[in-house]
């Protein structure tokens, strides 16, 4: 079976600092998350991980470091990712925590579909086609009140 990114991956040092952010906000993100997981990963769970890599780099290192298969590992970081959408969805719409989790529970066969499709993916087939989202966030960069940073 494929595995996650390697230590010495080619990928990963190509797209270590640059996680194919569109904004420097989301970059400002991805390295800050990574950075706290670097933390977490190496004075909890002994791993000697790099400490400046962004989040998802950081995610595919640790999953290779400790053998989780990778359909299993983008199950959970999609399943994180989608959680954390629906929380700000369940703090700021009139959603409750129930209505939130049945939400996620729907998704659950999206995010293992898209597991799947992403487990073959090489280098060349990541990105995303979020163009309002980019948009939006570069311009809400520039914003002086901000509730989240991204």
């Amino acid at each position: 079976p494929r595995s996650t990114l390697s230590s010495s991956s080619a990928a990963s040092d190509v797209y270590k600092r640059q996680a194919l952010c569109s904004s420097k906000e989301r970059w400002i993100e991805t390295s800050n998350l990574g950075k706290a997981f670097c933390k977490n990963i190496r004075e909890n769970w002994g791993y000697k991980i790099d400490t400046d890599l962004a989040y998802p780099i950081a995610i595919g290192k640790a999953g290779s470091y400790f053998k989780i298969p990778l359909e299993k590992l983008l199950i959970a970081f999609l399943q994180s990712f989608v959680s954390n959408l629906i929380n700000v969805g369940i703090k700021h719409i009139p959603l409750g925590q129930s209505e939130g989790q049945k939400i996620l529970i729907n998704l659950l066969s999206v995010i293992e579909k898209q597991a799947n499709i992403n487990k073959i993916a090489q280098i060349n087939n990541l990105g995303s086609s979020a163009f309002l989202s980019d948009l939006s966030s570069m311009y809400h960069e520039t914003l002086n009140n901000r509730i989240y940073q991204t």
